[in-house]
């Protein structure tokens, strides 16, 4: 059964929902992953995924209290040629 939402924090309400990609605007990077972790959902997020050491940290922190996992993702697409 699949699903549309209009806003991310209904998204993140859904417990059918484990994990999720952020793949926003740099700008909204942090939030987006610190509302996921704090719901409790995985996340992998595009690069850059924070602009400073401490909202990394702050990050990781929230991801290992929640035991979740946080990974930053990086789209590279293949060449046309493979």
């Amino acid at each position: 059964m699949s699903r549309v939402y209009d806003d991310y924090l209904e998204m993140l309400k859904d417990d059918q929902v484990d994990t999720v990609y952020v793949a926003t605007p740099s700008s909204m990077h942090y939030q987006m992953c610190l509302d996921s972790l704090a719901a409790g959902k995985n996340v992998i997020c595009e690069k850059p995924f924070v602009f400073t050491t401490e909202e990394a940290l702050e990050l990781k922190q929230l991801a290992d209290q929640k035991g979740c996992l946080h990974y930053r993702g990086h789209h590279q697409p293949l060449p046309a040629s493979l």
